[in-house]
């Protein structure tokens, strides 16, 4: 992690602490920056807080705030705030109490409190790699997330491919068709090896095996470098539904 993306999710831990007047018991980075595969022009800052009580107006209103100096300045930033109730003894589907999408081209999004199976694939992201901001960016100490059966993960990793399936090549769910073409390469090599990494070490992993597949290619290029090379969308959903048949 480079020192100014570190000196930026430091300084968003600490307005967090601030905004929930030390409500919040716990604050994990997760996604692209916890598994090593953060890109400016495409990836975004995921985080899971951790707190014991009901989220009120007062409070969301000022993590919003909160988060808007900062989201601007990266593609988005995604808050998830949980009681540890939620990834002490697993859930099969977990609830939260706020939740938040902001980004400088992003619809913003609030939401909660509610329930998302989704949660799981970042309760076990955070179990694995997750960087704990109350402890001077270290690793999660092991046993505070409790791991998630793999039969869940890989359940909810096919549903995320399936939902691909409606939204491939839109400029803000799968812009340049990388989000779909890398999630479905993860999605496999958890199947296959049960490793949960990156979308990266998805795509990666995949040209190991087939290192002609010009749609990988195209999706780390772009994920990676900043492209905006456009794949062909009929070849590109006949990929997905051949990893969706894979994973069942």
């Amino acid at each position: 992690m480079d020192s100014e993306l570190k000196d930026t999710i430091t300084e968003l831990g600490i307005g967090l602490i601030n905004a929930t007047e030390d409500w919040l018991e716990g604050l994990y980075v997760v996604g692209s920056i916890a598994q090593g595969d953060f890109h400016p022009k495409s990836s975004d800052i995921d985080l899971i807080g951790v707190i014991d009580c009901s989220v009120d107006p007062w409070m969301k209103k000022r993590i919003k705030s909160l988060l808007s100096v900062w989201a601007n300045n990266y593609k988005g930033i995604e808050l998830c705030l949980v009681k540890p109730s939620e990834f002490k003894v697993p859930k099969r589907v977990p609830t939260y109490e706020f939740g938040i999408s902001i980004g400088g081209s992003w619809r913003t999004e609030e939401h909660g409190p509610g329930e998302d199976s989704e949660l799981l694939i970042h309760f076990e992201i955070a179990r694995q790699h997750g960087i704990d901001l109350f402890n001077s960016l270290q690793l999660v100490p092991e046993g505070v997330f409790s791991p998630i059966p793999k039969e869940w993960i890989l359940e909810e990793l096919r549903k995320g491919i399936e939902w691909h399936l409606t939204k491939l090549g839109d400029h803000y769910h799968d812009p340049f068709g990388r989000n779909s073409t890398l999630n479905a390469c993860r999605a496999l090599r958890f199947k296959q090896t049960g490793d949960l990494v990156s979308k990266s070490q998805g795509g990666e992993w995949y040209l190991q095996a087939f290192p002609e597949n010009d749609l990988v290619k195209i999706a780390l290029d772009n994920r990676q470098n900043g492209r905006t090379n456009s794949p062909d969308l009929e070849q590109l959903r006949d990929f997905i539904e051949k990893i969706i048949s894979q994973l069942n």
